[in-house]
């Protein structure tokens, strides 16, 4: 649990993946675009990989780094986020797991994006961590039309016992 407070350049600096110059070379960068997290500057500045950057997010965070694209989505679990914000936020809510919804994300530290699943959805979180290229691989598949499709019909055969159309005749009387 030491990890917890050691800053992400400092991890990947014992790591061995970057030196000091490129450290400072990032900070600097940070200095003048605030928004953006070390992390991402240092892969921006090619200095390491999406891959190695999630390495050390995931010792930090004490999040699993997982390879997405071996896992079988729970289409059910998708379908409590709209795409829009899973495309939006580049996450995928991807099964369940004791009684929480597990979320695929390439950023442990997007709280913001976590509250608003967790509003969205009812459920507490389990957070993962999987590269983000491959997260919106999986959402596209997820989110496919022949997924949805399934988890709809199933959920609107699970509500309807009478056929929409008495509704409609009904309302029109």
């Amino acid at each position: 649990d030491m990890t917890r407070n050691i800053p992400i350049g400092q991890i990947l600096l014992n790591n061995g993946h970057i030196n000091d110059n490129q450290l400072k070379r990032a900070l600097q960068f940070q200095k003048t675009d605030t928004d953006k997290r070390l992390g991402t500057i240092l892969v921006d500045l090619g200095y390491v990989t999406e891959r190695i950057l999630l390495e050390a997010v995931s010792e930090r965070v004490n999040a699993p780094l997982i390879d997405i694209l071996d896992y079988r989505l729970n289409p059910e679990a998708a379908a409590l986020l709209p795409r829009e914000r899973a495309e939006k936020y580049k996450v995928l809510p991807m099964d369940f797991k004791n009684e929480t919804l597990v979320v695929a994300t390439n950023d442990a530290l997007a709280f913001y994006v976590f509250d608003e699943i967790q509003m969205i959805t009812g459920m507490e979180l389990t957070i993962v961590l999987a590269e983000g290229a491959d997260i919106e691989h999986c959402i596209q598949k997820a989110y496919g039309t022949d997924a949805m499709n399934q988890v709809t019909d199933h959920i609107h055969k699970a509500f309807s016992d009478e056929p929409p159309l008495e509704e409609d005749r009904a309302l029109s009387d």
